[in-house]
């Protein structure tokens, strides 16, 4: 059959009247807030672009401890600004219809296993803290000079604001959830949909080197201001647009569909015993299961998990041999899979692989999970360069049940579950009888939902 290629028989069409332009708003408080405080969002009643919404922020911290002469022991923000969000919920006319708790954890676990060396090697990621290991400042004098700092690698401020964080800005602009998953474009003219975001505990800080001498430790905090967000909203000279939609949602057919995550986690168990972790959830499609260990002391605020703490993370990349610790992150989001030797995942009683999975292989199964094993460029964070490093900061067991890009083929496909009764997910661990650390397990089930609107009303289906 003969055809013309695509691109020597370009087409264009004409979008009269189209309009594109930026939306600020603010949540239902104003001034500083602390850290674990909750912003509600209502988002604009306008037809908008979702994955052009932002939040911006200023973030400050306060000192790890003091010593001789005031000295400060500085705190900082942790590499990811969305490491700031500790639960999502998502309210449409009142309705929860989503709920992520330990969503900053599940946003670095896949970006940690997914994102590779490209997003985080830009110095103009800085906004979303790609690198907190160092820090730019431009002189305003003559020359304006430019130089960088390792972040936290000397003690010799005496005041908060110099030691630390302050007013430093930060947006978020990668989403994971409703957020990151749901219509590119969508229209909420006639319903509301709130934001609910709980931010995280001071735990997140990590600190710098310690104080010289004398030292006196504090109790370490932080607080963000000047907070908002933006989002580009659509508009046409006409309302030929807006009758169409409208003409959807009146018969039933305009449908936002996304992908949500519901969390199950243990309380902290020694490695030694083998722990299980055992729940249950409802899901018409169960997308994937994402598995993993939080670190049994991620909640003590600790330097940064490098080699070196008075050498930036660029530096720690040059020589890998030396420093084979460079995962340049604070202790929180550390998932410690050392001294496992196997695991296995069971739905109804039904193993879902014929044999326990080894580390290795389940770190193979996880491109497959994430579509990527066909891609010879994907890996994982930069700072993870072997499996070693991987088990020990950033462990993660994904199991896909959807079809190959379903989701971004516009097909909704899983675990078949149609009369949408209880799944119960089960995972046995087994580590080596050396292991002397303790761990919490914690697992995201991802599922899909549908948003269905009819008039102005808005049903759900997951």
């Amino acid at each position: 059959m003969s055809v013309i290629p695509p691109n020597l028989n370009e087409v264009f069409r004409n979008l009269q009247g189209y309009r594109k332009s930026l939306v600020r708003f603010y949540p239902d408080r104003t001034g500083v807030i602390n850290a674990n405080d909750v912003l509600r969002w209502t988002l604009p009643k306008e037809v908008m672009l979702m994955d052009t919404l932002t939040h911006y922020f200023e973030f400050t911290s306060t000192a790890a401890a003091t010593g001789t002469g005031s000295v400060r022991q500085g705190t900082f923000f942790p590499r990811n600004s969305a490491s700031i969000i500790d639960t999502i919920t998502v309210f449409i006319n009142g309705q929860v219809f989503e709920n992520i708790t330990n969503y900053n954890h599940l946003f670095n676990l896949i970006y940690d296993n997914t994102a590779g060396f490209n997003y985080y090697n830009s110095g103009t990621r800085a906004l979303e803290c790609a690198d907190p290991s160092i820090r730019y400042t431009v002189a305003d004098a003559s020359g304006n000079a430019i130089t960088a700092a390792v972040q936290g690698g000397v003690s010799t401020f005496t005041t908060d604001a110099t030691a630390c964080d302050n007013k430093r800005p930060l947006h978020i602009t990668n989403w994971v959830g409703f957020l990151g998953t749901c219509n590119k474009v969508i229209d909420l003219t006639n319903v509301e949909v709130v934001i609910e975001i709980r931010y995280a505990p001071s735990t997140i800080l990590w600190k710098g080197v310690a104080v010289s001498a004398g030292e006196s430790a504090l109790t370490p905090s932080y607080t963000i201001d000047n907070y908002y967000m933006t989002i580009q909203k659509i508009s046409f000279d006409d309302d030929y647009y807006q009758r169409a939609l409208n003409s959807l949602k009146d018969s039933g057919n305009y449908v936002i569909t996304f992908k949500t995550f519901s969390a199950s986690r243990s309380g902290a168990v020694d490695k030694t015993t083998n722990p299980n972790l055992q729940f249950s959830t409802t899901a018409k499609n169960l997308a994937k299961l994402h598995f993993s260990f939080i670190d049994g002391t991620f909640d003590t605020i600790s330097q940064i998990l490098n080699t070196s703490k008075v050498t930036s993370f660029s530096e720690h990349l040059a020589n890998l041999r030396t420093n084979v610790d460079a995962f340049n992150q604070c202790k929180y989001f550390q998932k410690n899979g050392v001294s496992l030797t196997e695991i296995q995942c069971e739905i109804n009683g039904i193993p879902v692989y014929p044999f326990p999975q080894p580390p290795h292989l389940i770190h193979n199964n996880n491109y497959e999970a994430f579509d990527e094993e066909a891609d010879k460029d994907a890996t994982n964070f930069v700072g993870l360069q072997s499996l070693e490093g991987w088990s020990k900061y950033s462990f993660l067991m994904s199991t896909s049940f959807e079809h190959k890009d379903a989701y971004k083929s516009g097909i909704i496909s899983g675990y078949p579950n149609p009369s949408r009764n209880l799944l119960n997910i089960k995972y046995s661990t087994t580590f080596k009888s050396t292991a002397t650390d303790k761990v919490y397990l914690i697992c995201w089930a991802e599922r899909y939902v549908q948003a269905i609107f009819n008039g102005g009303s808005v049903q759900i289906d997951m």
